[in-house]
């Protein structure tokens, strides 16, 4: 019922599979929206999980497309020849790093389109149905403060301050539906997560795509200047990325519980424009 439930298009609500461990049935009031095949492929896999070499040909296979892209990002933006790390997506120069959040963003959104076409449910591409996700904003925004979120946390120049809003916008949402999207989705295929009331852990994909989240963070941004600099060593990484880590699972628990990627971009904004106007007014 848990994977039935993620993965039919009709599903909204009270409106699920559900029924005892001997029978149950389709959503109620408008019956399902998968085919016979696709019930019995979900069957299968429920009953025969994909073997572990499938598992990590998947996991690698995630992994190195999202570097990929985040490499045609950096190319777009003509700074992958600076490898400058930390702060090799931005280092002060907004019209660069708008440039690559459009193409970030784009690049994001076809990945999860394309993914959805062929696995609908899996990419998240739902609209949330509820919003009480927000809750959660105060402990996001804390995590931002130190560096956690898709946000450089530097003032633009004059004439760029009304540009900067957007581009912080496009930036998260491009960096979410890349991998609490395409990625996260691509790894569903193979592993289960968290589904709305069911029972909380941190997923193999959750774990995966937040690992990567980090690590894109540690290379393209630098660190907030109250936590001193890149060179002082592990008394700022460690704090930087640790936040950053756990700003990850939480959006993409947002994603799985609230089975929208979309859920989680919003928390994301959200919590990066308020980080960034917090900088902007006591930094």
């Amino acid at each position: 019922y848990e994977r039935l439930n993620l993965l039919d298009p009709m599903v909204r609500g009270e409106n699920r599979w559900g029924g005892s461990d001997d029978i149950g049935g389709s959503p109620r009031a408008t019956g399902t929206g998968l085919s016979l095949q696709q019930i019995l492929a979900v069957c299968r896999w429920v009953f025969t999980p994909p073997a572990a070499g499938r598992r990590i040909a998947m996991l690698g296979a995630g992994i190195i497309g999202a570097l990929i892209v985040m490499a045609a990002v950096l190319v777009s933006a003509g700074v992958l020849g600076r490898l400058q790390v930390p702060g090799l997506l931005f280092s002060g120069d907004w019209a660069r790093y708008g440039v690559a959040s459009v193409v970030l963003a784009l690049l994001g959104f076809g990945l999860c389109t394309s993914g959805k076409s062929r696995a609908p449910g899996y990419f998240g591409m739902r609209r949330p149905q509820r919003f009480d996700f927000l809750v959660l904003f105060p402990a996001t925004l804390l995590l931002a403060v130190g560096g956690a979120s898709w946000v450089p946390l530097q003032p633009p120049g004059s004439g760029e301050i009304r540009v900067a809003w957007a581009v912080i916008v496009v930036g998260v949402v491009g960096i979410e539906l890349l991998l609490r999207g395409a990625l996260h989705g691509l790894l569903v295929t193979v592993y289960p997560i968290m589904l709305s009331g069911g029972r909380h852990f941190v997923s193999v994909p959750n774990a995966v795509s937040a690992a990567t989240y980090t690590a894109l963070v540690a290379a393209c941004f630098l660190p907030p200047s109250w936590l001193g600099s890149a060179a002082d060593g592990a008394l700022v990484w460690l704090p930087w990325l640790a936040a950053a880590f756990i700003f990850a699972l939480i959006c993409g628990g947002v994603r799985e519980r609230w089975g929208s990627v979309w859920a989680a971009a919003l928390l994301h904004a959200l919590t990066a424009l308020a980080a960034w106007a917090l900088v902007m007014n006591f930094a």
